[in-house]
């Protein structure tokens, strides 16, 4: 079988989006050729997105391509994140667009159907330096890999840089998190980052009446990806034995 679709890869060989369908897959031999940019390579049937918790997106990604590290293109994501994350944890939870530029994508998803993401530029002058699509507030990342208790983190990268991490997307709880959070597990570890003692003593209190919570403090300007695995791990098991 043959689609035609419009090309991600046009932008990246300098020229302007691909409005017409120039893209041709062959889903039975799993190959693309686009007939403007020259672009070719394996395709990977794209990651759908089904209507859960009613997410409002933006349409400017409503019909973007989503890739593993195994699709040729995304070289230079995958080197920047491996080097903040073990190879098997980026392959098997990060993925890449050829729409998003230099992001890396970290997807929300069920049954390999993604019904949000985060995307984090690995540039420092690069704005904004994060992109969203769905309701990431309704969801927990990572939640689906955790269980008994949790270290909750600001961001992905965090979250996969310690054992037992999700992230909330930021230093607030919304109504669903919370629920998530003392519906799903008997004790909390906050781990966000260095200034954001404020508000992790405001989500400690909150959280208190209904599980065991703790808050891991930063002495200095590290985050939990800054001090790795290993260091995090022997600081988070004082909180859990």
């Amino acid at each position: 079988m043959e689609l035609r679709k419009d090309c991600p890869y046009c932008t990246l060989h300098g020229l302007t989006p691909d409005t017409k369908k120039h893209l041709y897959v062959n889903t039975t031999k799993n190959v693309f050729f686009c007939q403007r940019c020259n672009h070719r390579g394996t395709w990977e049937e794209s990651l759908s997105f089904p209507n859960l918790w009613s997410p409002t997106p933006k349409t400017l990604y409503d019909d973007i391509d989503i890739f593993s590290f195994t699709i040729a293109g995304g070289e230079e994501i995958y080197t920047y994140i491996t080097g903040r994350l073990p190879k098997e944890v980026v392959m098997d939870r990060v993925r890449w667009s050829p729409q998003l530029g230099n992001r890396a994508m970290f997807p929300l998803w069920s049954e390999r159907k993604i019904y949000a993401w985060q995307a984090r530029a690995i540039e420092t002058n690069v704005h904004p330096k994060y992109i969203s699509y769905g309701s990431i507030s309704n969801y927990l990342y990572n939640l689906e890999n955790v269980k008994d208790w949790v270290v909750l983190c600001e961001g992905p990268i965090n979250a996969l840089s310690v054992p037992h991490g999700v992230a909330s997307f930021g230093k607030n709880l919304s109504t669903t998190q919370f629920f998530l959070l003392t519906n799903r597990f008997k004790k909390v570890i906050i781990a966000f980052d260095f200034g954001a003692e404020k508000e992790a003593k405001k989500i400690e209190e909150a959280l208190k009446p209904f599980v065991e919570v703790a808050v891991l403090k930063f002495e200095d300007e590290r985050d939990a990806n800054d001090m790795g695995y290993k260091e995090m791990e022997e600081r988070i098991m004082k909180y859990v034995r």
